[in-house]
């Protein structure tokens, strides 16, 4: 007789902490991405014309600007996936995608 494996037995059902989603969120004139303990690890912020970058990963800041916020959410999300990988496979993209995501067509 073959045993099959209870997966929630074997806690497979649950998320642990640390791969919980980490949300891109409105803040005043942007958008900004924290951590599980609450420290900021990028944002983005309008400033006029432009959107102004930053990442913070391992004591370093990364800034930059961008005259678009669509280009400066792509950009952040490849510093992201260079240097917090960990963060990048995690975040959720859609109140900051929201603005463009009208613009996204489904692929067949």
């Amino acid at each position: 007789m073959s045993r099959r494996h209870d997966p929630t037995k074997l806690g497979m059902n649950k998320l642990k902490e640390e791969d919980a989603q980490l949300a891109w969120k409105a803040s005043i004139g942007g958008y900004e991405l924290r951590d599980a303990d609450g420290q900021t690890v990028a944002e983005l912020s309008s400033s006029g014309s432009e959107w102004s970058m930053l990442v913070l990963a391992d004591g370093k800041r990364y800034v930059g600007k961008r005259e678009s916020l669509e280009l400066a959410f792509k950009a952040i999300a490849d510093m992201l996936y260079k240097v917090r990988k960990s963060v990048w496979l995690r975040m959720s993209c859609q109140e900051v995608m929201a603005p463009w995501q009208s613009d996204l067509t489904e692929v067949k």
